[in-house]
C-alpha cells in the first residue's frame, strides 16, 4: 500500500486490510438500502423547505437582478378553486410558488400592489419547474433559464 494511500487510511479510522487469502470470505451483504428518491417519497414535502429551496437556487443563479425587493409565496392548492385559472394545481408531491414583487421602502412601484413575476413548482425529489405562461404549463428551469438567455446556454 503506497505510503500516502496508508496515511489517508489510517487518518480516518481504518487499518490496512489484512492479507485476502487469511480472511474467510463473508456473507454476501444485505439488499441495498433504499434509494434517495425512495426515501424522498415517503416524507411529505414541507412548503417552508420548498420556498427556501428555490429561493436558494434563484438567488445562486442570479436570476433575478433584485432579490431583496421579491418574496416568496406557497400557492399550495390555491388554483383549484379557480375553474378559470391558466396555472394547474399542486399535485401531492409538489409545492407551488409565486415569486412577488415586493413595492415601497428601497423598492420601487405601488406599495399596494404585489404582482407575480413568476410561478414555480418545486418537486419532492428538489425539481424546480418553472410556469411556462406561453405553453400553460411547467418547464424545466434549465429549460426556462436557457429561453431567457435567447437559447444562448
Amino acid at each position: 500500500m503506497p505510503a500516502a494511500l496508508a496515511l489517508a487510511a489510517l487518518g480516518m479510522g481504518c487499518s490496512p486490510a489484512a492479507d485476502p487469502a487469511a480472511t474467510p470470505r463473508s456473507a454476501p451483504a444485505p439488499a441495498a438500502a433504499p434509494t434517495a428518491t425512495m426515501q424522498a417519497r415517503a416524507v411529505p414535502l414541507d412548503a417552508t423547505r420548498a420556498l427556501a429551496m428555490l429561493e436558494t437556487r434563484l438567488q445562486s443563479d442570479r436570476t433575478y437582478p433584485d432579490p431583496q425587493c421579491l418574496s416568496y409565496e406557497n400557492e399550495g392548492n390555491a388554483w383549484t378553486d379557480m375553474a378559470a385559472s391558466a396555472a394547474p394545481a399542486a399535485t401531492p408531491e409538489a409545492v407551488d410558488v409565486a415569486v412577488r414583487e415586493i413595492h415601497g421602502g428601497a423598492c420601487q412601484g405601488d406599495p399596494q400592489t404585489a404582482p407575480v413575476r413568476d410561478r414555480y413548482r418545486v418537486e419532492r425529489s428538489g425539481t424546480i419547474l418553472c410556469y411556462d405562461v406561453v405553453n400553460g404549463d411547467y418547464v424545466g428551469y434549465a429549460q426556462r433559464t436557457r429561453d431567457r438567455a435567447g437559447g444562448m446556454l
